[in-house]
């Protein structure tokens, strides 16, 4: 069994190295995860600020502390609707 378990593991590792190395993904650890969102806080916030910094600075004089959370549940509100991929 232990055998069984360690090739799964091999292969698994093989198959994120590949992703990372050969695909441009990044490797988080599942901390990073907010599964109730499902999604990766740091790196959405991340993408937002790297693609369109001005409409984020925009938007936080606007919501100001809230804004993570506005942005989190706005896009949480359209997924779970009729316009979503849910």
């Amino acid at each position: 069994m232990r055998g069984q378990i360690d090739e799964r593991y091999e292969y698994q590792r093989e198959i994120i190295n590949h992703l990372v190395n050969e695909n441009g993904y990044v490797e988080r650890n599942h901390r990073n995860f907010d599964k109730n969102y499902a999604l990766d806080r740091e790196l959405l916030f991340e993408f937002l600020k790297d693609t369109q910094p001005d409409i984020l600075e925009e938007l936080s004089k606007i919501f100001g502390d809230d804004l993570e959370e506005t942005i989190i549940n706005t896009i949480n509100n359209f997924v779970v609707s009729k316009k979503g991929s849910l």
